[in-house]
């Protein structure tokens, strides 16, 4: 257990007290995120503040995977690598990042992947990269689909200061999501786009789009 670990208890509670000056937070569905073993969660992306939004709302310590450019941020790369975060090549097949992920998850370790890949520029549900489906098929973990609503009243996109929201943000997590039935009834070829189209489905309806 390494010093992220130890300090989560406490850190969560800051977490969630930043919130409550901000506006409150809303948690829901926190049963459906597993205690123990491999998981993915699959929240939306709206703003740069949701990984600290999805962190506070977890019921376990997480992951975290995150573009590589922050990374070379001064302070900020240190800070990251301090709350678990994962540096990995956007635009680019990563396979170093990747079998840290996967190797993470074997472990049984908890990791947030943003599906879209980027912030929305207007909050809007974006296209789903299908990294989420062939890591979740190669380690065969459950995939927790995360629905956040409000946190880019917090951090508005191409804006790096914090401000009040005067209204909760809230964080959704869904039942997790299997590929054994994919495995089983999909096509090799076809099994990563059946399962993103699942994971895109619940995702939508967690914030309320679609």
């Amino acid at each position: 257990m390494d010093a992220y670990e130890t300090l989560y208890p406490a850190m969560k509670v800051v977490g969630r007290g930043i919130f409550a000056l901000l506006g409150g937070l809303r948690v829901e569905g926190a049963g459906n995120v597993p205690r123990v073993g491999g998981v993915i969660l699959a929240p939306n992306h709206r703003s740069d503040c949701d990984p600290v939004a999805v962190g506070a709302a977890a019921p376990r310590p997480l992951w975290f995977v995150a573009k590589e450019e922050l990374f070379d941020i001064p302070i900020l790369g240190s800070v990251m690598r301090f709350f678990h975060a994962i540096p990995i090549k956007r635009d680019a097949a990563d396979r170093r990042a990747i079998r840290r992920i996967e190797a993470l998850l074997e472990k049984g370790e908890a990791v947030v992947i943003f599906p879209e890949g980027r912030v929305s520029p207007t909050g809007a549900f974006q296209p789903l990269e299908p990294g989420v489906g062939l890591i979740a098929l190669r380690t065969r973990v459950p995939i927790v689909p995360v629905g956040l609503l409000g946190t880019e009243r917090i951090i508005p996109y191409g804006s790096v200061i914090p401000r009040p929201a005067f209204r909760r943000t809230t964080v959704r997590f869904g039942p997790p999501i299997t590929c054994d039935d994919i495995v089983q009834t999909v096509r090799r070829r076809e099994q990563v786009d059946a399962l993103m189209a699942r994971v895109e489905e619940k995702m939508k309806r967690l914030i309320g789009d679609g």
